[in-house]
């Protein structure tokens, strides 16, 4: 799996696309309010699943790369904010990986980004990906993002 996710990464894709391949695009693009609800349901359906896939990938990458004497789920802890480290201390790694949000698990990878430069390659795309996967109006709620609806 990794092997091919590799690979997907390596290959060359075209960085500009023609007039006409755009118009086609735009004609994919009109659906229906009922399509639209479907689409919507399968890409959350597979943000879900990278996200469970990112945490077993994060805890594995951590596990192995700790020294000895050292606990990969103290690595996860000092990636975070000091309220939430103080708030989930106390959970055993599984259930401290559940808690935290997309964005966080973006965090553990880049504070540790050598455990993971492997696999995932370019940091600035890793970044980039991680930004747009999580922001989008259907995504988890970020704490005070729908503040302004209360």
């Amino acid at each position: 799996m990794i092997r091919a996710g590799l690979a997907a990464l390596t290959e060359d894709t075209p960085s500009t696309q023609t007039s006409l391949e755009l118009e086609e695009l735009a004609t994919q693009l009109s659906l229906e309010p009922d399509e639209w609800a479907e689409e919507l349901s399968v890409i959350n359906r597979r943000r879900n699943i990278v996200e469970r896939k990112l945490r077993e990938f994060i805890h594995f990458s951590l596990k192995l790369s700790v020294q000895a004497g050292e606990n990969w789920v103290d690595k996860v802890l000092k990636s975070l904010v000091e309220r939430q480290r103080t708030e989930l201390s106390s959970l055993s790694g599984d259930a401290l990986l559940n808690k935290l949000f997309w964005k966080d698990l973006g965090a553990v990878i880049i504070k540790y980004w050598p455990s993971f430069e492997k696999v995932l390659g370019d940091k600035i795309r890793f970044e980039r990906a991680m930004e747009l996967l999580n922001d989008r109006p259907d995504a988890q709620p970020v704490a005070g993002r729908f503040e302004c609806l209360l």
